[in-house]
């Protein structure tokens, strides 16, 4: 039987996963790798998201004084998919001004987006039995920091077919050296587009490339900042004021707990090995190297609990978890 959880990559009655990717960026970890990056109909098939959902009246069955009636539910309506290896199911429950976004719709809005019929997309993959579905497709343009340190940018989107999330595309970076997910918030480039479920995507696209600032506005900026990042040194004691300031102990009634001042000393040794690192090599003493050091942490060493953390850890990478704090370290490192 396919997994009832909301959150893991889905695995179909057959025992594949419903996922692909070319690489190991924070996000491709799960499901199918492929040699080489494929087109929006092939991601499609590598995938297995080569399904539909259609929006049908929600009924229920009530006890009357001579049995059950079936009543319909006013203005809610099922999700229900229909799947070729795991059959016809049930993704959420909607309201009626819902209107789905099927799969093959969601990979040709990233195509179109782009103004590229050559995209190519690099993962792409379902989520909690069909509820969520995301798609990466790397953009052309490569960035060198300082002339070696190598960023490149991604177009992310994600979907839903229960009603919980809007559809959102982001602009996201993938630091090549230690493969960290760089969030970044420049002065005047917005990165990230949300609409609701209620428009067609078509009618939205210029609006969301306006948004997203895909003419590289967001890239310039980047550069520029990463840039100055990278020519303003930064001593040992700096970066631990800088990690007092990002990380501090949390306390309750005036007093943190013991376990508080453990968690935060670990937390502070890992960032300390960070700051140290053969991942930050190139790029040391820097407030660069600093900035790095802890979107490395959120990326790949934050705790996370119980079973299938690689899974659980790519999942926080696609729903964007932790990126608030990657934005407040960047803005805290800019130069005043």
């Amino acid at each position: 039987m396919p997994q009832d959880t909301k959150k893991y990559v889905e695995r179909n009655v057959d025992g594949t996963q419903s996922a692909f990717s070319d690489r190991q960026a924070p996000w491709n970890t799960l499901g199918v790798v492929t040699d080489t990056a494929l087109t929006a109909q092939e991601a499609i098939i590598a995938a297995q998201l080569d399904w539909t959902v259609e929006k049908m009246p929600l009924q229920t069955i009530v006890p009357t004084a001579t049995g059950v009636s079936t009543i319909e539910v006013p203005n809610k309506f099922a999700m229900v998919r229909q799947h070729e290896v795991n059959g016809v199911g049930i993704v959420g429950v909607v309201g009626s001004r819902y209107t789905p976004v099927q799969n093959t719709d969601a990979f040709s809005f990233c195509t179109q987006l782009v103004d590229d019929g050559d995209a190519l997309f690099e993962s792409a993959g379902s989520l909690g039995n069909g509820r969520k579905v995301f798609m990466t497709m790397r953009l052309p343009r490569e960035i060198r920091i300082g002339g070696e340190d190598l960023i490149n940018h991604y177009l992310l989107v994600t979907t839903t077919h229960d009603g919980t999330e809007p559809m959102i595309a982001s602009i996201t970076g993938v630091r090549f050296a230690c493969t960290n997910q760089i969030t970044a918030i420049t002065r005047n480039a917005k990165t990230q587009y949300r609409f609701r479920h209620s428009t067609s995507v078509d009618g939205r696209l210029q609006d969301a490339r306006d948004a997203l600032k895909l003419s590289w506005k967001y890239e310039d900026e980047f550069e520029v900042l990463a840039n100055q990042m990278l020519d303003m040194k930064m001593s040992d004691n700096e970066y631990k004021q800088f990690v007092d300031m990002m990380f501090p102990i949390k306390v309750r009634k005036d007093e943190p707990s013991k376990r508080a001042v453990t968690m935060n000393e670990t937390l502070k040794g890992e960032l300390m090995g960070l700051w140290r690192a053969d991942t930050q090599a190139n790029i040391a003493g820097s407030r660069w190297a600093a900035y790095n050091s802890v979107v490395e942490y959120v990326d790949w060493f934050t705790p996370i609990k119980g079973a299938n953390a690689d899974v659980r850890r790519a999942e926080r990478a696609i729903d964007g978890k932790g990126q608030a704090v990657k934005a407040r370290a960047f803005k805290a490192l800019l130069p005043a």
